[in-house]
C-alpha cells in the first residue's frame, strides 16, 4: 500500500463515514426484510380467507342445488297448499295475451 491509501483509511473523518454508511444500509435492509416478511404474512392470511370462502361458496352452491330440486319444490308447494293450475286458455284482447283460467 502506497503512503497516501493508508493515510486516508486511518482518517477518523472517513472511518466515521463508512460506519454511518453501513448503519444506514443496514437500516434499510432491515426494513425492507420487515416489509417484504410482513407481506408474506398477509398473503398467506389472505390465501386461508380465499380457500375459506370459496369452501362457503361451494357449500351455498350445493344447498341451493338441493333446495331447487324437484322434491324439495313439491314438499314446499304441499306445504303452502298450492294447487296445480288446470288448463290454460289464452284470449286475445286488443291485440295483446291474456291469460284465463
Amino acid at each position: 500500500m502506497s503512503a497516501r491509501t493508508s493515510n486516508f483509511l486511518d482518517n477518523k473523518s472517513v472511518r466515521i463515514f463508512f460506519f454511518f454508511l453501513t448503519l444506514v444500509l443496514g437500516v434499510i435492509y432491515f426494513v425492507q426484510i420487515t416489509t417484504v416478511s410482513s407481506r408474506g404474512i398477509e398473503l398467506r392470511n389472505l390465501s386461508k380467507k380465499q380457500s375459506s370462502l370459496a369452501s362457503e361458496t361451494h357449500r351455498i352452491e350445493l344447498f341451493i342445488a338441493e333446495e331447487s330440486s324437484a322434491q324439495k319444490l313439491q314438499k314446499r308447494v304441499s306445504e303452502l297448499g298450492l294447487v296445480t293450475a288446470g288448463k290454460v286458455e289464452y284470449i286475445k284482447a286488443d291485440g295483446n295475451s291474456v291469460a284465463m283460467k
